[in-house]
């Protein structure tokens, strides 16, 4: 599924919610 969203440069909602997640994730791991 990252992949998939990863794929989509049109939506940038799903790319900045994938960046924000990722950016979120990392500071609590």
């Amino acid at each position: 599924m990252i992949k998939g969203r990863l794929r989509v440069p049109g939506d940038k909602s799903i790319s900045h919610r994938a960046v924000m997640f990722g950016a979120i994730s990392n500071g609590i791991t």
